[in-house]
């Protein structure tokens, strides 16, 4: 009875073992190195594809980009590697379209796929040692801001632009009106008075409509984010009138 049990749960432990070797976490901490790799052993006979099912998740609060390099034991002459997304079908996952790298991952964003190695050709030997390195790097591009309405040096009346002017001047309420962009998308626009928060837009086209009455000298800041968290913003003085 006892060695019934003992291999109960030594196979248990080689089931534990075989599912999670088939899943990996990107560790983003500060320490952790900048690629993660995985390693399959693969039988390839000519005209068949042989593919795994791997799991990947961005474990850091940003966003990051990942691409992938492949390296073989004898070589990769001959050999194709090509990663896939995995879609939901039914009752499991079944291959879908070819990945095309690099992809941006989001903050804690898994990332399942599946990595086929084909020939179509025989090979000698025919078992090879197949890596493929993902190359992760951090998001630190910043997006481009622009205040576009108002525009310098000229004059408006109840937000209609009247002519050019010496001084942007405000007459009335105003749309102020931004335009914001970065490769990977912009989480959202904020809208500063005199460095104070006035409104905040997640969706385009970002703009706020300035209604509140002032007098004199005021500076219109607009600051953009974009989806890893960097920022960048542009700012306008103007003369505001009621």
């Amino acid at each position: 009875m006892k060695k019934r049990y003992l291999n109960i749960i030594v196979i248990l432990l080689f089931i534990g073992a075989a599912i999670s070797s088939s899943y990996f976490v990107l560790d983003l901490s500060a320490s952790a190195k900048n690629s993660h790799l995985i390693t399959h052993e693969v039988n390839i006979i000519a005209g068949n594809s042989v593919c795994f099912q791997d799991n990947l998740t961005n474990n850091k609060n940003r966003v990051v980009k990942i691409n992938v390099t492949h390296t073989g034991n004898p070589d990769l002459e001959g050999i194709n590697i090509t990663l896939y997304w995995t879609v939901w079908y039914t009752h499991g996952y079944i291959r879908g379209d070819e990945i095309v790298f690099p992809i941006t991952l989001q903050a804690h964003e898994p990332f399942h796929f599946y990595i086929c190695y084909y020939t179509d050709i025989r090979l000698k030997p025919d078992t090879y040692i197949l890596e493929t390195k993902f190359n992760i790097c951090e998001d630190d591009d910043i997006p481009t801001v622009e205040i576009t309405k108002p525009i310098k040096r000229s004059l408006y009346i109840k937000n209609q632009w009247v002519r050019s002017w010496w001084i942007t001047t405000i007459i009335g309420g105003i749309d102020i009106e931004v335009d914001a962009y970065d490769e990977d998308g912009i989480d959202k626009v904020e809208f500063y008075i005199d460095k104070k928060l006035k409104s905040t837009d997640t969706n385009e086209p970002y703009a706020w409509t300035w209604d509140e009455r002032a007098f004199g000298k005021r500076t219109i800041r607009a600051t953009a984010y974009d989806n890893a968290g960097n920022s960048a913003s542009d700012e306008i003085t103007v003369w505001k009138f009621f």
